[in-house]
């Protein structure tokens, strides 16, 4: 039942505990009354008892007063002692001693000797006094005879003997004590039944509910809080059924669309393939739609969610418009299934296709439909869908390899002409390449593999090298080096470019500043990355960097493309000048294939401009590309520039350079991107003007 059904049996139990607590307690009660009125009816007889005791030893004491006075004015001392033994033979009497005046006993008769000592004396002409004790009934008393005292009595009387209770007289009080006990047990149980029948009612119905039963209602007519209760807990179970029931069906649906979602779909896959060799080929196609992403950024949510409604309308209508094309006999009984599985991703389960070619010929027909641009808001989209497309059973027999290779497959389709893949073991071999080069990216990052390689910056005037660039290199133990054109598009895809470029700009800055120190200070640029520069601490960064590393700031060039420049002028200025003031020079690099504003481009304090080498490569036939690099080179010397022309391959590259007025320039003319110690050697052997 789970926890919330051992809760509530744990509750009832306690409910059963809480009867027995009552009837516990009133007939504790009840005990407590009798046992109360039982002390007191002894107390009342012990009381009674100690009087009769009283009054019997009283009348002993009456009647032989007389004869003891009468024989001790006589002096007959012999009378006196036989009428003691008489009344001492007697069950009631203990002892009785007689004193004359001057305290000397004069008989003694009893059970008991005679005490030592004196007696106790009582006042003269006082009354008889019994007092009565767990020992017995004692009394002193005086006598007189003809007014004149004579001497003194001591009695010693048993209680028990004077006063016997009758127990049978107490009978029907105690029968009654009993039956009132015995009533209450029965009367309390009905009381606690009573009292918890409410609650009991609604921990039922609490179990019921905790078994999924939302049926259950709780049947309470106390007319009191509890009967409120009940009907607070029936409504309450109503919301949840209905609830639970709307849940049930969001539960499979995608509340935008009202498509079946991610969870639907899949099963619905698990379902196709569970019937294995009942159904023929199906095919699982994934729909990326790679431009509603940017048009639902730029249209705000509402307006975006409105579009990605639209579009999956749009699909709605293409699949059915194609099924009916290709899968004529077929479409109506066993329709291709639309799925919305992420915001911008949809899923086809089609069935029941005859062969592969069939399958294809719908996913060409749906790209051609779904690409075609419709009318939003005065507006001509095209969704730019990509389509990837796993068969079954031929690319998997289970639902997760099919969903996984169509994945894929809809991977390699994402900007690619045309924008439909199948499913290939080759994307598979892809796939796991990648994860590998992802492990090894990362491993790389973690043991210090990635370093950098230094391509000379030669003056074209003179041919002297002056400075470096910093290129990344991951040198691994196991192979050789690999340089960026492998790495930088996984490192990018990955998100570990900017660890990369971060440990590359600490190499090349520790390398620059163990040449300084040792006499040979040369400046080297190194690529920001678009990570790096999008950091607000990037400036902060880079200073630090040059504390750490102690190298003078003038010896360190920071490229940045003009792209990145270009998309915040404001920020990027904020991030520049406090690296510039400290003397670090800062280059604008790819210049040209951004589409940066001139006038942004003059606020901007930058130091060098470089020519990208995809305007260097046509030099000097083509003339559209020498006509740009003119162009740029005459700019840059109105702004007060230094240039460096990229990508210099060829001899005549470099003379169109030197000859449009071009300082600097790099390329495999010059030497391709070294080792630092073969670097510095080839500068220590003179091809180096004086820094």
């Amino acid at each position: 039942m789970g926890t919330n059904g051992t809760n509530v049996n744990l509750a009832m139990r306690r409910t059963d505990s809480v009867a027995a607590r009552v009837i516990m307690f009133v007939t504790c009660v009840a005990l407590a009354i009798g046992v109360v009125a039982v002390f007191l009816i002894l107390g009342a007889v012990r009381h009674k008892a100690q009087s009769q005791a009283a009054s019997q030893a009283l009348e002993v004491i009456e009647a032989f007063r007389p004869i003891a006075a009468q024989a001790l004015a006589e002096g007959d001392l012999r009378s006196l002692d036989a009428a003691a033994k008489a009344l001492a033979a007697s069950p009631l009497v203990i002892s009785i001693t007689v004193y004359d005046l001057q305290h000397r006993p004069l008989t003694h008769a009893g059970k008991t000797p005679l005490p030592e000592g004196p007696p106790v004396w009582v006042p003269t002409g006082s009354a008889a006094l019994v007092t009565v004790g767990e020992a017995g009934a004692n009394s002193r008393v005086m006598i007189a005879h003809e007014g004149t005292t004579v001497g003194m009595i001591s009695f010693v009387f048993n209680s028990r003997s004077l006063f016997s209770p009758n127990v049978l007289s107490f009978l029907p009080i105690i029968l009654i004590l009993l039956a009132t006990v015995g009533l209450a047990v029965p009367l309390a149980q009905m009381f606690a039944n009573r009292l918890v029948s409410p609650l009991q009612e609604l921990l039922r119905v609490a179990q019921e509910v905790s078994g999924q039963r939302l049926n259950a209602r709780a049947e309470i007519t106390t007319r009191d809080e509890f009967s409120v209760l009940g009907d607070a807990m029936n409504d309450m179970i109503g919301r949840m059924d209905a609830a639970m029931r709307r849940v049930q069906e969001l539960a499979f649906m995608d509340p935008l669309t009202a498509l079946p979602n991610q969870e639907r779909f899949i099963r619905d896959v698990r379902d196709m393939v569970s019937r294995g060799a009942d159904t023929p080929l199906s095919a699982i196609v994934i729909v990326n739609m790679d431009r509603l992403p940017k048009i639902v950024d730029a249209l705000g949510e509402e307006a975006g969610q409105e579009l990605i409604v639209q579009a999956s309308e749009r699909l709605q209508a293409a699949v059915a418009h194609v099924d009916k094309l290709v899968r004529t006999e077929i479409c109506v009984e066993h329709p291709t299934q639309v799925a919305r599985l992420k915001p911008t991703e949809f899923g086809l389960l089609v069935p029941l296709f005859t062969h592969s070619s069939e399958a294809a010929r719908f996913g060409q027909m749906l790209v051609s439909a779904l690409n075609q641009p419709f009318d939003w808001r005065e507006h001509k989209l095209t969704l730019g869908a990509g389509f990837g497309v796993a068969i079954a059973p031929h690319d998997g027999t289970d639902a997760d390899t099919l969903m996984r290779n169509a994945h894929l497959a809809a991977s390699a389709a994402r900007g690619s002409q045309p924008s439909l893949r199948f499913f290939t073991r080759s994307l598979d071999k892809q796939a796991l390449e990648q994860l590998s080069m992802e492990r090894e990216l990362r491993a790389g990052i973690e043991q210090n593999q990635f370093r950098a390689y230094f391509q000379p910056k030669v003056d074209l005037k003179t041919g002297e090298i002056f400075g470096a660039e910093a290129l990344a290199r991951w040198i691994r133990p196991d192979g050789p080096q690999i340089g960026p054109a492998r790495f930088i598009p996984a490192a990018e895809e990955l998100g570990l470019v900017g660890q990369i470029s971060d440990a590359v700009m600490r190499d090349a800055a520790w390398k620059a500043a163990a040449w300084a120190r040792e006499g040979t200070a040369i400046q080297v640029a190194v690529n920001v990355s678009p990570l790096q520069f999008r950091d607000d601490r990037f400036g902060q960064r880079m200073l630090k960097l040059l504390e750490q590393a102690g190298l003078p700031a003038f010896c360190l060039e920071l490229e940045i493309t003009e792209s990145i420049a270009m998309e915040d002028p404001a920020r990027a200025l904020r991030l520049i000048q406090p690296l510039r003031e400290r003397g670090v020079r800062i280059a604008i690099d790819d210049f040209g294939c951004g589409h940066s504003s001139l006038a942004a481009l003059t606020r901007l304090p930058f130091d060098v401009l470089k020519i990208d080498r995809g305007f260097v490569q046509g030099l000097p036939t083509d003339r559209s590309g020498c006509a740009i690099v003119e162009t740029i080179i005459t700019m840059s010397r109105a702004l007060d520039f230094e240039v460096v022309a990229e990508g210099i391959e060829t001899v005549e590259q470099a003379d169109f350079l030197r000859q449009a007025g071009a300082t600097y320039g790099q390329g495999f003319l010059f030497g391709a991107a070294t080792p630092p110690a073969e670097f510095i050697q080839q500068i220590r052997r003179g091809s180096i003007t004086a820094a």
